[in-house]
């Protein structure tokens, strides 16, 4: 095991490395390279818990990564409509799905998404005394189909994701910018 040198080799030009003029430069050289090659992220050492890896698919160009797929969904994602995640990222359904209508909270069952490359939304009955327990999670195939349905008056449709061909969140409409329009009777 190579110990780092209480003095390190500063080489000079014009010098010869030899132990006369640098009597530390093997020992120097020692370290840096058991250093170097030893170096090691926290997921390197320990898979369940750690985030950084050192990438030496490239033995001369070592990178240093940051393992965001191994962050958990829950600091990921937060809120109503939480997405759950398989072990490759791709979403498998939600949870925590409340929402409000008229000042009032409700609930619907955790729900799971069998399809990819969708626009997930939510769609409430808007007619006068409609039942909420009829809410529920939908998908449209892309945004032409999402804003043709929410031409339709008796429901009200609320985009929560976009999700790609992978299955992965591409964006997260969840808030959205909304404006109110009302219309005269």
């Amino acid at each position: 095991m190579a110990i780092k040198p209480q003095i390190l080799a500063n080489l000079k030009h014009g010098k010869f490395i030899c132990r006369a003029v640098y009597p530390t430069f093997v020992a120097t050289w020692n370290w840096i390279v058991r250093f170097t090659s030893t170096i090691k992220g926290d997921f390197d050492v320990n898979p369940k818990a750690g985030l950084i890896t050192v990438d030496r698919t490239d033995p001369d160009h070592p990178v240093i990564r940051f393992r965001q797929d191994r962050l958990p969904a829950s600091k990921v994602w937060t809120g109503p409509f939480n997405p759950v995640t398989d072990d490759d990222g791709r979403v498998s359904g939600f949870e925590y799905c409340f929402f409000q209508v008229g000042g009032k909270t409700f609930h619907i069952d955790d729900v799971e998404l069998g399809v990819r490359s969708c626009v997930v939304a939510l769609r409430i009955p808007a007619t006068a005394g409609g039942d909420m327990s009829a809410a529920e999670v939908v998908t449209y195939s892309d945004a032409d189909n999402l804003a043709s349905a929410q031409n339709n008056p008796e429901y009200e449709i609320i985009p929560l994701f976009i999700i790609d061909d992978e299955g992965k969140i591409q964006v997260d409409l969840r808030a959205i910018p909304t404006f109110q329009m009302e219309e005269e009777i």
